[in-house]
């Protein structure tokens, strides 16, 4: 079903916060297709167009800001804080004070952007407290979406870093033998899906979306088909993931910040090993699979 198909009542102004992101602008041009009028919530806004304010997590927003708002879809996140005290302070503490205030500004509803990443028991900080960020979004009555690893035309987040290491020359670093198992989301398929949860009654609240397709990809099948996509063909060097994990952590605790975090890798290798499908399969939407060049894997 294509995005315009399903159209959000054009009295609704949906406030979008981390628009300046790969996730962020994808949802907002998402909900853009479908007709509503999108406030982008932002950290940098004066280089942008549009309804775009300036936002940032660390600050308690003014409820004047989210004036005229009829949904609000939180999809910001800050990476750059480190350790769980700074991560929860910025992010979760963030997202409470975000929500109090739409609260009062008269938001009528809340989308929560989480990861599939966040499960009980998940190794990962981001997954922890995308967890405490679900129990808040609860709270105020919220829909809470769980992603997989999100890629579309235009590689970004974690696919593009993958996308971008797939093209070096030579060896390919491998994390272990390639064979975690991961779940995907293409970008066009999680932007209806938000469209559809705002635009129907409600009774989704509390209650997690896995936004993925239903069969789980190795990293090695992910990485090999966005290879083939460059019409390259990777040669990997398998790395233990231990030493990975080790040599990020002692990179850190000397106070260097790698491009490759070791709680990214942790939420990347670490899904939810046994999502539940069912909700998303009640709301009539299934996600594409895996195909990054147009062409299936194993196809």
């Amino acid at each position: 079903m294509p995005i315009a198909s399903a159209r959000i009542p054009p009295m609704d102004n949906i406030a979008i916060t981390g628009s300046g992101g790969y996730l962020g602008t994808v949802l907002a041009q998402g909900l853009r297709s479908s007709g509503a009028r999108v406030i982008e919530f932002r950290r940098d806004a004066s280089s942008a167009g549009g309804d775009v304010r300036a936002y940032r997590l660390e600050e308690a927003p003014s409820p004047s800001a989210l004036a005229g708002v009829d949904v609000l879809v939180h999809c910001a996140y800050d990476f750059k804080a480190w350790g769980w005290e700074e991560i929860r302070a910025i992010n979760v503490e963030g997202t409470r004070r975000l929500f109090a205030a739409a609260a009062s500004a008269g938001v009528r509803r809340f989308v929560l952007i989480s990861t599939i990443s966040a499960f009980p028991g998940c190794r990962s900080l981001y997954g922890r407290a995308k967890l405490q960020m679900e129990a808040i979004a609860t709270e105020r009555g919220g829909i809470l979406i769980r992603p997989g690893l999100v890629y579309g035309e235009r590689p970004g987040g974690m696919v593009g870093s993958l996308n971008k290491l797939v093209s070096l020359p030579g060896f390919v670093p491998l994390v272990g033998r390639g064979n975690c198992s991961l779940h995907t989301a293409h970008a066009d398929d999680l932007a209806l899906l938000v469209v559809r949860v705002i635009s129907q009654p409600s009774g989704l609240e509390g209650v997690p979306l896995v936004a993925a397709h239903e069969h789980a990809y190795s990293l090695r099948e992910i990485m090999t088909a966005l290879a083939a996509a460059q019409h390259r063909r990777a040669r990997f060097l398998p790395i233990p993931a231990s030493l990975i994990d080790t040599l990020l952590g002692l990179a850190e605790s000397l106070g260097l910040r790698p491009r490759l975090r070791r709680d990214s890798l942790r939420s990347l290798l670490n899904q939810d090993p046994a999502p539940n499908f069912g909700p998303l399969k009640e709301l009539g939407l299934n996600f594409r699979p895996f195909s990054p060049s147009g062409t299936l894997i194993g196809s």
